[in-house]
This record gives structure tokens, C-alpha cells and sequence, in this order.
């Protein structure tokens, strides 16, 4: 998939996918096909990848680049032009809503916010998304529900380069509340040593757990380390 999205053989990458989806979101060195697409200029191939929802927000390892930066210092105007017509689409669906959820994102203020929107309701959009992300359908069918890129919200709201950090934690702390499952890969986000080391006791294995938006919980404690100024040397 890696090889195919690098020279731009995009039915090679439709072939694969309709055997594995989870191949569009496959990574070598941190590093999925979205990226080869974008920096050697496949155009179609860079569409069809956001047909499939892929994550719009990757920044390339370790350097951080954008992947409309990529595309812009390389001068693809046709690939720059997608790419912001997608972020322009995923702005619109997520809509004012989130700001507002994000600007009250105290435990207090989410809590009141969300009672006073308990029935608003909005169709979601093809990516599992609805108006704040679909942050506050809080029923136990929907509140795991997974994107097509394989994120569920709580996966967005730890997404640290997206909400400040105390966003982050009232809204993951909202959605736990709301009883969506916690895993050793959160635990490990959060820097959980305790409930780490119990998943650990019940199945060593789980150190390899990979969830469904293609995280491990060794990337997930070394970020949240790094995030916060601590070393992760030893770890």
C-alpha cells in the first residue's frame, strides 16, 4: 500500500482496501500512504485517501509538517487545492458548536452545556462526525461509534495539537462518564500508571494493543511524557 500510494498506482490501493480497509491507514516509521501521495504529487490518489477518511491532521515524523505544508512547499497547487477543500468540508461539519464546547470545557460548564443540549441532534457526516464531532449523542450505541478512519470522539478529544490540554481532559472525562470503554491505550495517553499495569496483570500481550485509530500505548505514554516536559528516558 505504502509502495502503490509512493508511485501513485492507486487501483493497486483500491485492489488492497477492498481486502483490507485498514490498510489506508496503514504506517511505516509513523508514516501512512497519505503522506507518500501528498509529497510526490498524486492528486488522485491524495482524493481517494480522503474519500476513505483519513486523518486530515497528520503531521509527518518528526519534523511535524502539515500535509498541506508539504504540499505547498512542493508547489502541488492541484493537491493544495483538495486538501483545503476537505479541511474546508470537515470546518463546516464540525461547526460553531465546537468551539463553544471547547471555549466551556471545564467539568462544570461541559456539564451544564450539555444538559442544556441534551436533544439537539444532527445527522452525522460520512467520516462518523456530527455537529462538536458528535461529542454530546451520548446513547451507548453511538458514544464508541467508530469514524471511518477508525477515531472514536474520545480518540479526537485527546488529540492534544487539536484543544489545549484542559479542553482535552473535560471533554475525555465527559465521554468516560458517559461509558465510553477505557482501554490500556487510554490509560497509557493519560498517564494511567496504575490501571496500565492492571491491564498489563490480566494479559501481558496488551502491550502491543493497537486500537482502532492505529495507536499503540508506548507512542501514546511517550507523547503524553513529551507533552507535558517530562523524559521518557527508561520508559
Amino acid at each position: 500500500m505504502l509502495t502503490a500510494s509512493s508511485e501513485g498506482d492507486l487501483e493497486t490501493m483500491k485492489d488492497l482496501a477492498s481486502r483490507q480497509p485498514g490498510l489506508v491507514r496503514c504506517e511505516y516509521n509513523y508514516t501512512p500512504p497519505i503522506h507518500f501521495a501528498v509529497w510526490e504529487g498524486h492528486a488522485p490518489v491524495v482524493s481517494w485517501l480522503i474519500e476513505q477518511g483519513v486523518d486530515l491532521s497528520y503531521r509527518s515524523y518528526s519534523f511535524k509538517d502539515a500535509l498541506l505544508q508539504l504540499a505547498r512547499e512542493r508547489e502541488y497547487h492541484d493537491i493544495l487545492q483538495i486538501l483545503e477543500d476537505a479541511w474546508r468540508i470537515e470546518s463546516a461539519t464540525t461547526g460553531w458548536n465546537c468551539c463553544r464546547l471547547l471555549a466551556a470545557a471545564t467539568t462544570s460548564a461541559l456539564t451544564n452545556w450539555s444538559q442544556e443540549h441534551r436533544s439537539w441532534s444532527t445527522p452525522a457526516t460520512t467520516r462518523g462526525d456530527g455537529p462538536a464531532r458528535g461529542l454530546l449523542r451520548e446513547t451507548p450505541a453511538t458514544i464508541d461509534a467508530l469514524r471511518a478512519d477508525g477515531h472514536r470522539r474520545i480518540h479526537s478529544a485527546l488529540e492534544r495539537h487539536h484543544h489545549e490540554l484542559s479542553s482535552s481532559l473535560a471533554i475525555a472525562g465527559y465521554l468516560l462518564g458517559q461509558g465510553a470503554e477505557y482501554n490500556i491505550l487510554l490509560a497509557a495517553t493519560l498517564t494511567d500508571r496504575a490501571a496500565v499495569n492492571e491491564f498489563l496483570a490480566k494479559d501481558p500481550q496488551l502491550a502491543n494493543f493497537q486500537d482502532g485509530n492505529g495507536s499503540r500505548p508506548t507512542v501514546a505514554v511517550a507523547g503524553a511524557l513529551t507533552s507535558a516536559g517530562a523524559t521518557t528516558d527508561g520508559i
